[in-house]
């Protein structure tokens, strides 16, 4: 595993996953030898190739995004389906694994948010996520979303994709396209590599959070509501705050002035 770039962190999560399956099924673990002891040790002092840089997706590249959908020859299932999980993503602060489907043709009704799981209002969205990384419990959060002014607004994004896929129940996945595929991370991710390429590194699902983060630094929210919006635990959150404060801080000012673009 160290191989492939993993860190001792991951590894020992891995090693202890295996103990508890161990555990739970009654077999001996006899993973706590010398020589494992020795391999973690040894993993946790090898050099890591450096990780690729995660671009914050800031909101001057919501409208750039959005403008090259709507000249771009998709369904049109797809194109809502792309801009309301944008925009959901980005304001919501939330990891892909949180909206998006596992998979293409699977899902979990326990763990994968769904249709059901998104309230409409005529001034807010809220959204049920059924889980998450840091909810070990399974209790679940809710996420309300205010209505915004400008193009950039998640709330008239999920109206308008919800609208043209009326006819779906609502026990499936929240994103679903015009192929009847579910909405993936790999799907939103080569939504980007397509739509939004820059020569600097590759932007991702992770990148609306990045950059969430570091807008909201810049528009001079604290430092706990950044945590409370985004669910960090601890300090995390700041190391996805990047770019000049000031510069972020005109383009959040900017979507207004830029809505009929």
């Amino acid at each position: 595993m160290s191989l492939t770039g993993a860190s001792h962190t991951t590894v020992s999560a891995h090693l202890a996953g295996l103990r508890h399956w161990h555990i739970a099924k009654g077999q001996p673990w006899h993973g706590r030898t010398e020589r494992i002891r020795l391999a973690l040790r040894a993993v946790a002092k090898s050099p890591r190739p450096p990780r690729p840089s995660r671009l914050p997706i800031t909101v001057p590249l919501l409208l750039r995004l959005r403008r090259r959908l709507r000249r771009e020859p998709l369904p049109a299932t797809d194109r809502r389906a792309a801009w309301a999980a944008v925009t959901l993503g980005f304001f919501g602060a939330l990891r892909g694994s949180e909206y998006l489907a596992p998979g293409t043709a699977r899902y979990s009704r326990r763990r994968t948010c769904l249709r059901k799981h998104v309230t409409l209002k005529t001034d807010s969205l809220t959204l049920h996520l059924p889980a998450s990384k840091t909810d070990q419990t399974g209790r679940g959060a809710d996420i309300t979303l205010p209505r915004l002014e400008g193009p950039a607004c998640p709330l008239r994004a999920m109206r308008a994709y919800l609208a043209s896929t009326s006819h779906l129940p609502g026990h499936v996945p929240l994103f679903v396209l015009e192929s009847g595929s579910y909405a993936t991370i790999p799907w939103l991710n080569g939504v980007f590599r397509r739509y939004l390429p820059s020569p600097a590194g590759r932007f991702s699902t992770h990148s609306l959070r990045i950059g969430f983060a570091t807008a909201a630094a810049a528009a001079g929210a604290t430092d706990n509501t950044i945590r409370a919006s985004g669910r960090w635990q601890g300090s995390s959150h700041v190391r996805y705050i990047q770019g000049p404060r000031r510069d972020v801080w005109h383009a959040c000012l900017a979507v207004n002035a830029t809505s009929g673009r």
